[in-house]
């Protein structure tokens, strides 16, 4: 039996919204993070005028996660907000863990449930998109290991710009398949022009799949939790 990996969830709340906002979306986060079968071990919010620039939280309350992480063995900390790429680095070397975002946390889910050809090239285009100006910090070792006198420097930057020309390739490879999918998807729905259509439209886990397959007779996967099905069916 696999060991569930171990989350802490983190939020901060800008004044003056209403502190149950915070709290509420927190709730989803960790809907969000059952979803990916992780174990969520405690949460923090802390609420601020505006988020700090390089840590997003307070040293203060950063300081007080850190050691709830250490003593708690937490090897993966998420954040209810969007970071910056220097945010997310330098969070990372302050905790000693892994540390995501709320679109990370999402992507990843997609990337779990993605079925058709469509929706897989659509999800990682924007894993893609989303990585593109997060690779710098991620080969900075190399330069480390590689420095001091009489010794070249750079490797770190070279393996980033390989890399994102590779990611800039795959991008536009993608682009271009979506785009002839969506031209196929164009000539399949002008023959059925003349069909009366309804859709069923709804938040995540509302019901959408539930409802279809009472109204349709269809088998599609219904399931208590958030972002099960991302595929539209006809």
């Amino acid at each position: 039996m696999n060991q569930k990996t171990r989350v802490f969830l983190v939020a901060v709340n800008p004044y003056p919204t209403p502190q149950h906002l915070a709290e509420e979306s927190l709730a989803e986060l960790e809907a969000l993070a059952e979803t990916l079968g992780f174990e969520v071990t405690g949460q923090a919010i802390q609420s601020r005028t505006a988020p700090d620039s390089h840590t997003y939280i307070g040293k203060g309350k950063l300081e007080e996660i850190r050691g709830y992480l250490a003593h708690d063995e937490v090897e993966l900390v998420l954040f209810d907000n969007e970071l910056s790429p220097r945010q997310g680095q330098t969070l990372e070397k302050i905790l000693g863990c892994m540390v995501w975002d709320r679109t990370q946390v999402i992507l990843e889910i997609f990337s779990r449930h993605a079925r058709t050809s469509e929706s897989r090239a659509q999800v990682e285009l924007a894993r893609l998109k989303y990585m593109l100006p997060r690779l710098v910090g991620l080969w900075a070792h190399l330069d480390r290991e590689r420095g001091g006198i009489g010794a070249s420097r750079g490797m770190g930057e070279k393996q980033i710009n390989i890399d994102r020309q590779i990611i800039r390739n795959r991008i536009s490879k993608l682009e271009k398949s979506l785009k002839k999918i969506g031209a196929q998807q164009t000539t399949r729905k002008k023959s059925r022009k003349n069909c009366y259509q309804v859709c069923l439209i709804g938040y995540t886990n509302a019901g959408k799949s539930t409802l279809m397959n009472l109204l349709t007779g269809s088998e599609l996967l219904a399931a208590d939790r958030l972002f099960a099905t991302l595929d539209s069916t006809t």
